[in-house]
C-alpha cells in the first residue's frame, strides 16, 4: 500500500511515523487491499466544506474518510483540542483518528452498537500491537 501525505496545514508531523502506523494497521487488520492511502491534515474551514458536501452536516469534525479513493482528512486544529482534552499527546490523537478512519475505508462502522463493538475491538487490537 502506497500512503501519501498531503500536510495542508504545515502541522509538525513525521510522515515515515504516519506511514509506518498505517502499513501496520493494515497488517493487523486483515482487510480489503488498498493500493493508495491518501492523508491529509487540514484546517476547519477545509473539513467543515468537505463535511458539508459529503455528509450534509454543516459543521467541522475531526476525521473523514472515503473508500474509492481511499483518503483519510484529519482536521489537525480539532486533533490538538482534543489530544488537550483527553490529556494525551498529539501523536496519540492522531493515531486514534488515523486508525478510526483507515478502519471506516476497510468497511467497519459504529452506527450500530453491534458494529460499534467491532470497530472498537479492532482499533484496540491495532492500539495493543503499536505502541504510540
Amino acid at each position: 500500500m502506497l500512503v501519501e501525505i498531503n500536510n495542508i496545514v504545515s502541522a509538525l508531523i513525521n510522515k515515515k511515523w504516519i506511514r509506518d502506523f498505517l502499513l501496520k494497521s493494515a497488517d493487523i487488520v486483515k482487510g480489503k487491499k488498498i493500493d493508495v492511502l491518501s492523508v491529509a491534515l487540514v484546517g476547519n474551514s477545509e473539513i467543515k466544506k468537505w463535511n458539508r458536501k459529503y455528509r450534509k452536516k454543516n459543521k467541522i469534525t475531526d476525521v473523514l474518510s472515503f473508500e474509492d479513493p481511499a483518503e483519510i482528512i484529519i482536521c489537525w486544529p480539532r486533533l490538538i483540542n482534543q489530544a488537550k482534552m483527553q490529556a494525551h499527546s498529539r501523536k496519540k490523537e492522531l493515531a486514534i483518528l488515523l486508525a478510526h478512519g483507515f478502519l471506516h475505508i476497510l468497511g467497519y462502522d459504529h452506527k450500530i452498537k453491534k458494529q460499534a463493538l467491532l470497530m472498537e475491538q479492532k482499533a484496540k487490537e491495532i492500539f495493543k500491537q503499536i505502541k504510540t
